[in-house]
């Protein structure tokens, strides 16, 4: 992955988030919820 000219001025290239496989699960009992992830990744984009 190169790094991106677009924003020259971010003080992180990377940063971690931490979520717990209870979030990731969503509405099911266990396991990860492919539509959850997918939210919760455009909301991280945002």
């Amino acid at each position: 992955m190169e790094p991106s000219t677009d924003r020259p001025n971010l003080k992180y290239r990377r940063i971690v988030v931490k979520i717990s496989g209870e979030a990731l699960a969503g509405e099911d009992r266990f396991g990860i919820n492919p539509e959850t992830v997918k939210r919760i990744a455009r909301e991280i984009a945002e």
